[in-house]
């Protein structure tokens, strides 16, 4: 999909990123339709991926007018705040199988999710 706009959402924590998330999802995102999240986290890496660039970030969604929005500070696939985080941002914009980022096993947890 050809972005037009790339939204970047980098917080110290994963409750901030929740926070802003749904800052950016009521004043801007609310009448988007969503194509589909991408989740990609190495847990053995945490997230100290190349934190510059937005692209490798752990949450990506994608909208049907070609606007990406990246997420750095949620993580995927163990107990914590972080899973939970990243589910409340997904759940937001309306993805289903949610769930699957708090319960996906191995080390790295990659996930393509739709509306």
């Amino acid at each position: 999909m050809n972005e037009k706009i790339c939204i970047q959402v980098r917080t110290s924590t994963s409750y901030e990123a929740v926070d802003m998330f749904k800052y950016l999802y009521e004043h801007f995102l609310k009448d988007e339709k969503f194509a589909y999240a991408e989740i990609f986290y190495n847990k053995r890496l945490g997230l100290y991926l190349d934190s510059k660039d937005s692209e490798n970030w752990p949450l990506q969604i994608f909208t049907m007018s070609g606007i990406r929005i990246s997420v750095f500070s949620v993580t995927a696939g163990y107990g914590g705040s972080g899973p939970m985080d990243m589910k409340a941002i997904l759940d937001k914009c309306g993805f289903k199988d949610t769930d699957q980022v708090l319960t996906s096993n191995g080390d790295i947890v990659h996930l393509k999710l739709y509306p």
